[in-house]
């Protein structure tokens, strides 16, 4: 951040992959967004100062994209807590929340809660947790970080 410009690194953009970023600005502020690749900006977008209505689907989608942050700070957790400290339970926690968000019902939501309760939660169990359940949960914190595509158990 340097005055009241931000940039963040994305990493690797690849053809055709979704990217989803929720930028907090101050309402009557507009907002630009510049694309930069190797210094050069390839696309750019603005917002007037002026909030837009937010459509009850463009809320649930909105939702969903916190849920999947959520779920990457949930494995971040998981993965740091000592042995005898549950490492399960920020998982746990964030299944709860998955499902008692509006948002449960969308399909990145509802695959998301699979994923965290029949990969995760059983790899933070022993004794896959030693395993390879700390090092898919790392894993897979990145790929949704990044929405990236997993392979991890090819």
């Amino acid at each position: 951040v340097k005055g009241d410009e931000a940039r963040l690194a994305i990493g690797v953009v690849s053809y055709d992959q979704p990217r989803h970023f929720l930028l907090h600005a101050q309402d009557g502020t507009p907002l630009t967004v510049d694309l930069e690749l190797n210094g050069k900006v390839v696309a750019s977008g603005a917002l007037s100062g002026v909030p837009a209505p937010c459509s009850e689907a463009d809320a649930l989608l909105i939702k969903a994209q916190r849920l999947r942050l959520e779920a990457v700070d949930a494995l971040y957790a998981a993965v740091a807590l000592p042995e005898d400290r549950s490492p399960e339970a920020p998982i746990t926690a964030c299944l709860a929340r998955l499902a008692a968000s509006p948002a449960k019902a969308l399909p990145a939501v509802a695959a998301l809660s699979t994923t965290l309760r029949d990969e995760a939660l059983v790899g933070m169990g022993l004794p896959a947790r030693l395993a390879w359940g700390k090092h898919y949960c790392r894993t897979l914190a990145g790929m949704l970080r990044a929405e990236r595509r997993s392979n991890f158990r090819d």
